[in-house]
Order: C-alpha cells, then sequence, then structure tokens
C-alpha cells in the first residue's frame, strides 16, 4: 500500500518535468512568401509575412511560397554588402560593386533569352568562397544553419512548396538577414537569434505578425482597387494596380480594370 502511495506522489513530479522539457523543445516558425489571393483581387507582393522574427537555437523556419507568377528565394549568408546600398541602388538591375558576389537570378540581358543563373535559382549552401555567377553550386545536403555560412539559399521556392531550414543548436545569438535573389534588397528580412533563456517568438505570434502586415497591405490597395477603371476611356483597360506615385510599395493588385467592358462589333480594347 504504500509502494502505491509513493508511485502516485510521484507521477506528478513527472508530468512536471515533462511539461517542463516542453517548454524549452524546439519550435517551427511559419514565415509566408508572397500573399494569397484576396476576396478583393489577386495580390501579389514583394515580401515576406513576417519579414521580422525571433527565434531560439534549433528551432525550425518554414517558408511557404504562395507563388503569384514571380519567382522567389529566401537566401542568407555574408550579406553584409546589402547594408551598403540605398534605396535607389535598390532598385536598378545591376547591383553596384559591393554586391558583385551575390548571384542574380536573372542576369542582364533579354529575359526571353536569358537562362537563369542556377546558382541563384537552384539550392546552394556554401561554408566559404563565392557562388559561381551562372553555373549551379557543387550539390550537398542542406546543413543546419550556423549563421557562419558564406552563402547558404533555398533557390527558387516553387508554387505551394515549403522549404525549411533549421537552426544549429550551436548558432551564436546575433541578427541574421536573408533576401530574395530576383528582387535583391527591396525584399528582405530579419531573423534574430537569442539565447535559449531569453523569450523568443512563438509560432502563433509569427502566424499574427505575417496576417496583420498583409492586412496592411490589402487596406492600402482596396480603395486604389474601388477606383480603378472608373476613369478609363472607352475601350481603354489596366492590367494591375499599384499605388499611385509610390514606386516602393512592394504590393500591387493582379487584375483588369475595369473588369466588364463594352466593345461594339469591330472596336478595340486597348
Amino acid at each position: 500500500m504504500l509502494k502505491r502511495v509513493g508511485l502516485i506522489l510521484a507521477l506528478p513530479l513527472v508530468a512536471m518535468a515533462l511539461a517542463s522539457c516542453s517548454s524549452t523543445s524546439h519550435q517551427t516558425l511559419a514565415v509566408q512568401i508572397d500573399a494569397a489571393t484576396t476576396s478583393t483581387f489577386n495580390l501579389e507582393a514583394i515580401a515576406y509575412f513576417p519579414d521580422k522574427l525571433t527565434a531560439h537555437p534549433g528551432d525550425t523556419l518554414q517558408f511557404h511560397s504562395n507563388f503569384r507568377g514571380e519567382p522567389h528565394t529566401v537566401t542568407f549568408g555574408a550579406l553584409a554588402a546589402i547594408d551598403k546600398l540605398t534605396p535607389q541602388q535598390q532598385l536598378l538591375r545591376e547591383p553596384p560593386p559591393e554586391a558583385k558576389d551575390i548571384p542574380q537570378f536573372f542576369p542582364l540581358g533579354d529575359p526571353a533569352t536569358t537562362e537563369p543563373g542556377q546558382s541563384a535559382a537552384q539550392p546552394c549552401f556554401l561554408d566559404s568562397g563565392v557562388p559561381p555567377p551562372t553555373k549551379a553550386c557543387p550539390k550537398r545536403a542542406q546543413p543546419d544553419f550556423t549563421g557562419t555560412q558564406a552563402f547558404y539559399s533555398s533557390g527558387w521556392v516553387g508554387a505551394d512548396q515549403t522549404y525549411s531550414m533549421k537552426l544549429a543548436n550551436d548558432i551564436k545569438p546575433g541578427v541574421y538577414q536573408w533576401i530574395c535573389l530576383v528582387h535583391g534588397p527591396e525584399m528582405r528580412g530579419k531573423l534574430t537569434v537569442v539565447a535559449k533563456g531569453q523569450k523568443a517568438d512563438k509560432p502563433a505570434a509569427v502566424t499574427s505578425a505575417g496576417q496583420k502586415k498583409l492586412d496592411g497591405f490589402i487596406a492600402k490597395l482596396k480603395p486604389v482597387a474601388a477606383k480603378a477603371g472608373t476613369d478609363a476611356k472607352p475601350g481603354e483597360v489596366s492590367a494591375g494596380i499599384g499605388i499611385p506615385n509610390d514606386r516602393l510599395f512592394p504590393a500591387g493588385g493582379m487584375t483588369f480594370a475595369p473588369k466588364v467592358v463594352s466593345i461594339p462589333v469591330g472596336g478595340t480594347v486597348t
């Protein structure tokens, strides 16, 4: 009888120990690449949702692609040169000398005939050195992200695919940036790694932050979408909507405006 009581008393202690272990277990944080269709219009964004998160060593990051026609990558590594770019440089097709070692997804030339740079389009994981300008990187199994790799890239994340990367257990606390090799520094994110005893984002908080950012984009584009096409001339249709006089706004509506056009027999649409 005494043995049974001892066993019963021990059970809560075991449960408490398990709860303690689970509270420090590794987490999976989900980031959305681009945006899904809204109820109002098809939204396309050169953005990550969210673009800032805080994690612990050993956590896993998952980047899900909502492909809207624009390819994207998730690229970490020695990207200090990115911070040297001005907003004007970020809009240029040709990167400044500081960024010469970052491969181009679409090398300069006619997009209709130029092959994508394979070191950007395919996964590439380099401990040191720089990736080839156009050829694919040597194939290797994806390692954990240590924060010390010279280049650590997903390659193109295809439609409805998820790219996962595990943070190494010994990654040092600090700030690590990632960019899209198609859109450059204007499409970037920031990962902050903190020691295990410090507060990191919960999965639900990351999802909520991403949705909040997306909702902000939609709210800004809705009035433009509602007005689009109302002042169109007969037979005139616009393809796509954006924020007027704001070239840096990273999203637009993939829609025709107006949506309904009446054209007489023999008429034209422009």
